[in-house]
């Protein structure tokens, strides 16, 4: 299935921001896509991940991560990304 991960920390004011949006996105492609929000503070994930900055978006697809994004991001924003990725994965 088609997972979208945000990186993100308290501390972020853009992580902050970004947050209605990415719930927003969330609620518009229920059942469609699983939305995980992280902690940069509370794992080591996001290393292993290669983040070097937050928010940082992820997208997996079956397990493997096949785009990632920085940055706030609206809810348009992340909308017109997965529907990109949804398009690629049916051509594939």
């Amino acid at each position: 299935g088609l997972i979208v991960l945000d990186v993100w920390a308290p501390w972020c004011g853009p992580c902050r921001m970004m947050a209605p949006h990415f719930a927003k996105a969330a609620q518009a492609f229920s059942g469609e896509a699983v939305f995980l929000k992280m902690n940069a503070d509370e794992c080591s994930t996001p290393a292993q991940l290669g983040v070097r900055g937050i928010p940082a978006l992820f997208m997996f697809i079956d397990g493997r991560k096949i785009d990632h994004r920085a940055g706030l991001m609206t809810a348009e924003a992340l909308s017109d990304w997965l529907r990109s990725a949804q398009q690629h994965r049916r051509s594939a």
